[in-house]
């Protein structure tokens, strides 16, 4: 049995990891078959780069999302007002986000086979550009996300 040798407070939690985890991944798959067909308009897909997406969500983004929503809701239970919505949204946007962008950065290039030293490289040439694209969108998302939809 795995579960023997986890720490008591993460062993209840493992069945949520996972699941998380699943939906990341099948999120990261999905949304990287949508971008070669489309935005790319690529003629055969890439689906090595497809395999790592999906282990990046499934091992990394759809766990860590877990905690990291478990631990604002801990902290900032519910929708308590304009200042709760916008210190839940700072918190993502300026801690949760670049965190997350630099993990996938960073660990899509190990996947592929370069180095750490490759991989820091691609970190810095393009967590900026990402961050900006991510507070396009995000920035409206979390409004709606936290004044709208029900943290259970």
């Amino acid at each position: 049995m795995v579960l023997v040798f986890l720490p008591r407070s993460v062993a209840p939690h493992v069945l949520e990891y996972l699941l998380a985890g699943f939906v990341s991944g099948l999120t990261f798959v999905a949304s990287d078959i949508v971008s070669q067909m489309f935005l790319h308009r690529t003629a055969h897909l890439k689906w090595l780069q497809t395999a790592r997406f999906g282990l990046f969500g499934f091992a990394i983004k759809g766990p860590l999302q877990s905690v990291y929503y478990s631990l604002i809701e801990a902290l900032l239970p519910g929708t308590g007002g304009i200042g709760q919505i916008l210190t839940k949204m700072l918190a993502d946007l300026l801690f949760f986000s670049p965190l997350v962008n630099m993990l996938f950065l960073f660990c899509v290039p190990l996947l592929e086979g370069r180095t750490p030293k490759a991989a820091w490289r691609n970190v810095t040439s393009e967590l900026i550009a990402v961050q900006r694209a991510a507070f396009k969108f995000w920035l409206v998302a979390h409004a709606l996300n936290y004044t709208a939809v029900p943290s259970e």
